[in-house]
């Protein structure tokens, strides 16, 4: 497999009273088809590194190191340019779909809104796109026309899913895809996530504080704590084999799940 993305020694500054190093140095390769988690506590870095490789933080933020796609650093790239690779190279699932999607635009609209600012295609084109980008993530045509405060929070997260999707991306980061979702959602979205792994060898990198997200969705992973990549490795082998006391703590969270489940089936 080919390296696709590479993210080397970034580092991201937050400018407000004083300055806050969001990110210290942090360095990881995907290559094509592989899945690779982000994981760490709330204020840990995960975020900010997403908003890193899209391109998509604030002008008083400082970022530092470089994001290559494809042997091109996106990050000395002019805002124009950069709008070449984003959302059509590299997209980004939002977390909290209530405030990702507009409350007064139906889900046909939105998702037209990403179709026709990204591709060159006729009206009667992106409506097929719109019924296609439905039906991949599980949803049926009827849907958009609702509001996204009719939908309950998996069918938000898919509908945010199916706009990621709508110039096919090669890389899909996905933050924080199941956060507020009771468990039969969340496992709806781990199923439609690991479809389009199969499926469409979609190359993803999962951002969450959720292990067993985690577990599910990547074969490899990087620890964050407080700005720091605290641990990487193959994700089975670091659940096995933490080898820091904070990644400990993480993975004593699926252990009991899993203790947890087994029970419930005696």
């Amino acid at each position: 497999m080919e390296d696709l993305l590479i993210v080397r020694d970034l580092s991201v500054y937050y400018e407000n009273e004083k300055l806050y190093k969001a990110v210290d140095n942090v360095s990881f390769t995907l290559k094509t088809g592989e899945n690779i988690g982000v994981i760490g506590e709330s204020g840990s870095g995960k975020t900010s590194i997403a908003m890193a490789i899209m391109g998509l933080l604030r002008a008083n933020v400082k970022v530092q190191g470089e994001i290559i796609y494809k042997d091109k650093n996106i990050l000395k790239l002019k805002n124009e340019e950069k709008n070449k690779y984003r959302w059509n190279k590299i997209a980004l699932v939002f977390q909290n779909s209530l405030e990702a999607l507009n409350p007064v635009l139906n889900i046909k609209e939105q998702i037209l809104e990403v179709i026709y600012k990204h591709l060159h295609i006729n009206k009667k084109e992106a409506l097929d796109k719109v019924k296609d980008l439905l039906k991949m993530v599980g949803l049926s045509e009827d849907i958009g026309e609702e509001y996204p405060h009719n939908l309950s929070g998996g069918m938000r997260q898919k509908v945010l899913i199916a706009m990621a999707l709508a110039c096919d991306p090669e890389v899909l980061i996905v933050d924080e895809p199941t956060s507020a979702l009771d468990n039969i959602s969340k496992n709806e979205i781990i199923k439609l996530l690991k479809m389009l792994q199969n499926k469409n060898n979609m190359t993803m990198i999962v951002i969450s504080h959720d292990l067993y997200v985690i577990d599910k969705l990547t074969t490899k992973l990087e620890v964050m704590y407080k700005g720091n990549l605290l641990e990487e490795g193959y994700t089975k082998e670091i659940i096995n084999n933490p080898m820091h006391t904070y990644t400990r703590g993480i993975c004593m969270q699926i252990l009991l799940i899993l203790y947890i489940s087994t029970f419930a089936m005696l």
